[in-house]
């Protein structure tokens, strides 16, 4: 999948709901086909050309991830094909582009991808059933043990 290009190296790139929404297929693609360098490099906490190194403000580290392919990729079978509902975002100089998907399991879910720095392709940030959790504060049961833990931000539980 090709990025549109920015007028300089640097320069913020416009918001795209169509190529944040290509790029979260794209990672899903990859999750399901246990591809775990491509997964990794589509993940906000990724540092390019680098797997031991990662973005400890934006997500879980390398190892980590890497456990938790296999669940991510038993809940994406499980809700794909999901249809896109509607995406935000699109404002001017926004980084962050969200897209509300409804899977076949019928259940909504959020996708929350961001451009870290603001010339950079979309990456994956969160994924969640998008719903806020019933009591702040108070932490959710965890999902099933086949399922995603939450530890990269990418679960089935509420944000």
């Amino acid at each position: 999948m090709a990025e549109s290009p920015s007028p300089e190296p640097g320069t913020p790139a416009p918001p795209d709901p169509m190529l944040a929404t290509e790029r979260f297929d794209e990672f899903v693609a990859y999750v399901q086909e246990e591809d775990l360098e491509s997964a990794w490099s589509v993940y906000i906490a990724s540092v390019p050309g680098d797997l031991a190194s990662h973005n400890a403000t934006l997500g879980c580290e390398y190892a980590i991830f890497a456990d938790e392919l296999p669940r991510m990729r038993n809940m994406f079978d499980r809700i794909t094909p999901y249809t896109v509902q509607e995406t935000f975002g699109a404002a001017a100089g926004s980084l962050q582009i969200e897209i509300r998907l409804l899977g076949q399991d019928e259940n909504e879910y959020l996708a929350t991808l961001i451009r870290d720095p603001a010339s950079a392709p979309y990456r994956i940030r969160f994924f969640n059933n998008g719903r806020p959790s019933s009591q702040p504060g108070v932490p959710e049961p965890f999902p099933s043990p086949e399922d995603p833990r939450g530890f990269c931000g990418i679960w089935t539980g509420p944000r």
